[in-house]
C-alpha cells in the first residue's frame, strides 16, 4: 500500500466460517512500512455476526435470500501489536460493534460502526466507521 509518502508490503490471512445465521471469522495481517520511517505491525481480527435472513429454521441460510432488506448486527475484537518503529510497544486492544444493511437485490451494503479502544494507549482513538459497497458481479464480463 502506499500513503503519507510511505510504502507499505504486507501478507493477510483471513479464516471464516459461516451456521446458519450466524458468521464467525479470524482475520490476521503482517504489516511492514519499507520507506521513510520505518514500522512493523501485526493485526489479529476476530469477528461474529448475525444476519437476520427469513426462513432459515435449522438449515443453512440463503445466499441470496428472497428479502429486500436483510439486517445484520456485527462484533469485532481488534488487536495491533507494533514490532518495530516509532509506535514500538503502543499496542492496542479494539472493539467494533456495528450495524450492516444488505439489499440482496441490488447487492448494495451500508455498513455504520464504533470503534471503541480498550486499553489506555487508544483511549482517545475513538473511530466511526461508514462503508457503502457493491458486490460487482465479474461472470458478466468473463463470459
Amino acid at each position: 500500500g502506499f500513503g503519507e509518502g510511505q510504502t507499505t508490503l504486507g501478507a493477510m490471512m483471513f479464516l471464516d466460517q459461516a451456521w446458519r445465521n450466524w458468521f464467525f471469522g479470524l482475520n490476521a495481517e503482517f504489516e511492514s512500512v519499507v520507506s521513510g520511517p520505518t514500522e512493523t505491525e501485526v493485526e489479529v481480527a476476530i469477528a461474529v455476526s448475525y444476519s437476520f435472513i427469513e426462513g432459515t429454521g435449522d438449515g443453512i441460510a440463503a445466499a441470496l435470500p428472497k428479502q429486500s432488506i436483510v439486517p445484520i448486527l456485527s462484533l469485532e475484537l481488534i488487536s495491533e501489536e507494533i514490532l518495530s518503529g516509532l509506535e514500538k510497544d503502543n499496542d492496542s486492544l479494539s472493539i467494533v460493534p456495528g450495524f450492516h444493511i444488505w439489499t440482496p437485490a441490488s447487492d448494495w451494503y451500508i455498513s455504520v460502526g464504533a470503534e471503541l479502544p480498550l486499553n489506555s494507549y487508544r483511549n482517545n482513538d475513538f473511530k466511526m466507521h461508514l462503508k457503502v459497497r457493491n458486490h460487482f458481479d465479474w461472470d458478466g464480463l468473463l463470459h
